[in-house]
């Protein structure tokens, strides 16, 4: 975890969203809402808190599940389901559960464009977040080919090396400093390679 102190998020010009990959057997113990109650308040009006769980770990006591859930989306927690595509699917639950972000699994994006099936499966999993109303997030994008296929697919954002590798704590507040110059450099990129040099991954 990093934690960013109020004087840097002023420089930063905004605080970050960010979110946290939560296991089942935390989502559903018993004192796991008064934790990110107290989280919350350390924090401004704004949550800026996303929690990722995996779509596997909605079958497991699922009223239980679902009341968790809405008691978080009444704080303003914004709630994933995490590697979407790879455990057990059940769309009577998805379309039950209060969620925000459908995440396609990262091994759907890397073979989409050398495989037909992995393409079709990626495209329908975007119209699928798109009828219950959520939004999209690709995961392992690393070349500007997949953003480009991703965005005539109209998913909403993409997340991998493209934008940037794994980087230290004290680098992410350089993150949130870079310019609208820059990115729109990488959008431009994403749309056309050949237009413009990506900038430098941080390392």
């Amino acid at each position: 975890p990093v934690a960013l102190d109020p004087d840097t998020l002023c420089r930063m010009g905004q605080a970050p969203r960010v979110s946290v990959n939560v296991a089942v057997k935390q989502l559903q113990d018993n004192g796991f809402l008064t934790v990110v109650q107290e989280a919350l308040a350390l924090g401004g009006t704004d949550p800026g808190l996303d929690i990722e769980i995996t779509e596997s770990g909605f079958v497991d006591n699922v009223e239980r599940t679902i009341a968790q859930l809405d008691s978080l989306r009444n704080m303003g927690v914004g709630l994933a389901v995490d590697d979407f595509g790879t455990g057990y699917s059940s769309l009577g639950y998805l379309a039950r559960l209060p969620l925000t972000e459908l995440k396609i699994d990262q091994s759907f994006v890397r073979a989409m464009l050398m495989d037909p099936a992995s393409s079709a499966l990626v495209s329908s999993m975007v119209s699928l977040s798109k009828a219950l109303k959520m939004s999209c997030v690709a995961e392992g994008v690393e070349t500007t080919e997949q953003a480009q296929r991703l965005m005539a697919l109209d998913c909403d954002q993409v997340q991998g090396y493209l934008t940037s590798r794994p980087v230290a704590a004290d680098a992410v507040p350089g993150l949130f400093r870079r310019n609208a110059a820059e990115v729109l450099r990488l959008l431009r990129g994403a749309l056309d390679p050949e237009a413009v040099q990506l900038p430098a991954s941080p390392s």
